[in-house]
């Protein structure tokens, strides 16, 4: 309790089979936890509580109710994390006038303090990270940017399996091995490196 209970409720409510919500539960805690805990089986053996699950039903037998009854909860944080960051990047943008008003001070011939002593030019402030909790549309590409911000880990989410699979080779020209590669090397908390150009 209370996962069992909203599980139990939950199935009776939706009128669905209770693993429709214990499994993707079960997947949104291993993310709740993330990289902030692991099993160490050997010296050099750490297990991340990474769950992957699916559900595989008929159509028609509320599989989409239940998936969206669990990720209420993530999504009404993740909600007040993006706003949280709206915040911040309003904050940030009136950092960046302040930084361009002082960096063409510096830029003025005039590049030494009250004593002769030279001065280096103003730091620039770094944009605000926004905290994300889940991903469920993503490639490869984007997802180690996002990670790379947030390295606790993350629930990656999708309403159709089929959707998930199928998006393997979406920039690739039908050839999705490489994204393939990629996800069986996270699927143990593994690491990738992605060298291609993605903007920022």
């Amino acid at each position: 309790e209370p996962v069992r209970g909203f599980v139990v409720d939950g199935a009776k409510a939706i009128q669905c089979d209770a693993c429709y919500l214990a499994l993707p539960l079960l997947s949104a805690f291993g993310a709740a936890i993330g990289t902030s805990r692991a099993l160490q089986l050997k010296p050099t053996w750490k297990v991340l509580p990474i769950i992957w699950t699916a559900i595989v039903g008929e159509s028609g037998t509320s599989k989409t109710p239940a998936h969206q009854l669990v990720m209420q909860f993530v999504e009404e944080i993740q909600g007040k994390a993006l706003r949280q960051h709206e915040q911040d990047l309003t904050k940030h943008e009136t950092y960046i006038i302040h930084y361009e008003k002082k960096l063409a001070e510096w830029k003025r011939p005039k590049k030494k303090d009250d004593k002769g002593y030279t001065y280096d030019p103003p730091e620039k402030p770094t944009p605000p990270a926004a905290k994300r909790y889940f991903v469920n549309d993503t490639t490869v590409e984007a997802l180690a940017i996002i990670l790379k911000d947030n390295p606790r880990g993350l629930l990656l989410t999708r309403d159709e399996l089929n959707g998930w699979i199928g998006s393997f080779d979406r920039y690739s020209a039908g050839k999705g091995g490489a994204d393939a590669a990629h996800w069986l090397s996270m699927f143990n908390g593994g690491s990738i490196t992605v060298d291609r150009k993605t903007g920022d």
